[in-house]
């Protein structure tokens, strides 16, 4: 192969041919590319098909995937959006979801969402545990404690 110059002189034939034909190539290399793009649209189509997968919106299960906890962690922020679209009645909540009070009371305990319901009963339950007899400063009944509880309430008898 001979050179003229830094090019052999079969490349000097190429670029000439290039430069004079580049509207040509253009219109291949465009040609290319949408046949490209349609070729991974059949494949995409066609995973999907042996994946059983019928769009782009499903996913692909990934490892640790658990569906009973991503069904509670939806389930908890409906409710809670619920929650909060109602000023936290309850009643109200349950018609913006479409069920009923007693299943959405059932579904808060089970998802452990605090209201202002269960939270004030669990203040009301912790007082009610740290009350303390003013007499003897022991606890009372509430507090469960054996030795104050039969004083205490025979006090109140008299």
């Amino acid at each position: 192969m001979e050179e003229d110059g830094c090019l052999p002189n079969r490349t000097e034939e190429i670029l000439e041919w290039v430069k004079g034909n580049h509207q040509v190539l253009f219109e291949h290399i465009q040609k290319l590319n949408e046949e490209f793009h349609a070729l991974r649209e059949t494949l995409r189509e066609t995973w999907q098909k042996v994946n059983g997968q019928a769009d782009e919106t499903t996913k692909i299960i990934p490892h640790g995937f658990n569906l009973a906890l991503e069904t509670q962690n939806i389930q908890r922020q409906w409710i809670l959006g619920a929650l909060a679209q109602s000023r936290g009645k309850i009643a109200k909540a349950a018609r913006l979801l479409g069920i009923s009070r007693p299943c959405l009371y059932d579904k808060i305990q089970t998802l452990g969402i605090a209201t202002a319901k269960t939270r004030f009963a669990r203040q009301t339950k912790q007082l009610a545990a740290d009350v303390v007899d003013p007499l003897n400063g022991a606890r009372t009944a509430a507090g469960h404690s054996d030795s104050t509880a039969p004083a205490y309430a025979s006090k109140m008898d008299v």
